[in-house]
């Protein structure tokens, strides 16, 4: 396990394939995959600090994609479910609750950033036909605001704490792969 977490710092650590593998951990941790991309933005941003506001930007796009997977595949699951000719009662009960969903409106998928519940969201605003435009708007607004936050909250406390919370993340983040 820390041959592999040594290998990910070796890649992330340099520019050219650390973006990348940034917007690929950013984009995967998205769809309804349990992965988490905070910890590949923390270690990008404490070995390229200079490339802060081009990371935050980049996680964020990648994130973004990955929503917007998930509404595309929410909205191709319900053309499904109404060309068959099953249950009827379970289209009819899925369409009343998106009455009550649809009051919200995509302005809901601000919080499509909130673990467990963020990425089913933005499967359920495809399934509820949500306007595609306004609904990847929400989706990149709430999920760039979530990375800026963390990030400079991160790095508010690192200047505080310094070493101790870096080798803290990395021992968590190996607990959470092991």
């Amino acid at each position: 396990m820390t041959e592999m977490l040594d290998s990910f710092y070796a890649m992330v650590s340099t520019p050219q394939w650390g973006l990348g593998v940034l917007v690929f951990i950013c984009f995967l941790s998205s769809t309804l995959l349990p992965l988490s991309s905070e910890p590949a933005l923390l270690v990008y941003l404490e070995l390229n600090p200079e490339h802060f506001w081009l990371a935050i930007a980049l996680a964020s796009l990648g994130n973004t994609l990955g929503g917007a997977l998930n509404f595309w595949l929410g909205a191709k699951s319900l053309s499904l479910l109404e060309s068959t000719k099953g249950d009827h009662a379970a289209l009819e009960k899925s369409r009343k609750i998106s009455q009550k969903l649809r009051t919200f409106g995509p302005q809901l998928l601000l919080l499509s950033w909130l673990p467990i519940v963020g990425d089913p969201m933005c499967l359920v605003a495809g399934f509820l036909k949500f306007p595609v435009l306004s609904s990847i708007m929400y989706i990149a607004v709430g999920k760039y605001l979530r990375y800026l936050v963390f990030s400079l909250g991160f790095l508010s406390l690192e200047s505080y704490w310094g070493p101790y919370l870096k080798s803290w993340l990395i021992a968590f983040w190996g607990l959470l792969n092991h």
